[in-house]
């Protein structure tokens, strides 16, 4: 099956994993090129955040997330509810 406009042959894409903060190239490969890019992504991501490395920086932001809400709360009075049901909020 082909479609009008595109090129007929065998394609390949390439897929790059960049660090967000400088740019750097930190992971990259090929694929078919009929293949979505979100399948190779999610099985390379699931790699990355099973390692030890992974776990590290995922506890490390979940330290940041909860401090907030702690701080919400605490500070800022978000610990109980004023009112309750929709109409008074």
């Amino acid at each position: 099956m082909t479609r009008d406009g595109k090129p007929k042959g065998f394609f390949y894409l390439d897929h790059r994993t960049v660090e967000g903060k400088h740019g750097i190239i930190l992971d990259t490969f090929a694929t078919a090129g009929n293949v979505n890019d979100s399948q190779p992504y999610i099985a390379r991501l699931d790699e990355v955040r099973l390692s030890e490395k992974g776990k590290v920086i995922y506890a490390r932001g979940k330290e940041t997330v909860e401090r907030s809400f702690a701080d919400a709360k605490q500070h800022h009075g978000h610990r109980y509810a004023r009112f309750r049901g929709l109409r008074k909020v």
